[in-house]
């Protein structure tokens, strides 16, 4: 009987350290991603929505801010912008950099069946970049590419492959000033949540 007691006190930590063992194996105790959110992203973060290489804005203001968790699996930003030409400027480059990297593979989504929960949309390309801009809420270019062509076995893009992003203008009331924001987000899904997008050209 105190043979046994005895098995069982030495073998209590053992267990432990397995346990604690597996879990620091399985990323139990992983660190967030850290990321510098005064500055622009890495390419490393660039790279995980498929726009490595992407450059930073010009013509802002020092007053950068960043962030890996948007919408979606996004990633925000912001800063200063003393007009809209600033806007159109960014909006080129980014449309510049969309026709080298992804060439027939991006452009403006347009609606062509429609469910309670599910909406199917041809993704467009449109080589005039006025055809890419809004002024609702604000002014904004918006763009739409496609990281991955393979279609799924429905006839259309994966749910992770199609990302968005969207270029705007718009005044901040918290800073009193207008700002350049860009907003990077997997497009498969509403904002909230609640609707499923499909995509296919």
């Amino acid at each position: 009987m105190k043979m046994k007691t005895l098995s069982c006190l030495l073998l209590a930590p053992l267990m432990l350290l397995a346990s604690c063992a597996m879990n620091e194996n399985q990323g139990g105790n992983s660190k967030p991603e850290e990321h510098d959110s005064s500055a622009w992203f890495t390419d490393a973060e660039l790279e995980k929505i498929g726009l490595s290489g992407l450059e930073c804005p010009t013509n802002i203001g020092n007053d950068i801010s960043t962030s890996l968790t948007w919408f979606n699996q996004g990633y925000a930003f912001s800063a200063s912008c003393e007009s809209e030409d600033v806007l159109a400027e960014n909006a080129t480059t980014i449309f510049t950099y969309l026709e080298t990297n992804y060439q027939d593979s991006f452009g403006k989504p347009k609606g062509f069946m429609y469910g309670e929960t599910e909406t199917f949309y041809r993704i467009e390309k449109k080589t005039d970049m006025e055809e890419y801009k809004s002024t609702n809420p604000s002014p904004l270019y918006k763009f739409y590419y496609v990281t991955d062509t393979t279609l799924a076995e429905d006839g259309y893009f994966k749910d992770d492959a199609v990302y968005s992003i969207d270029i705007r203008y718009e005044f901040s009331t918290d800073k009193d000033a207008y700002l350049l924001k860009i907003f990077f987000e997997n497009a498969s899904k509403s904002t909230n949540g609640a609707f499923t997008f499909k995509y296919k050209f």
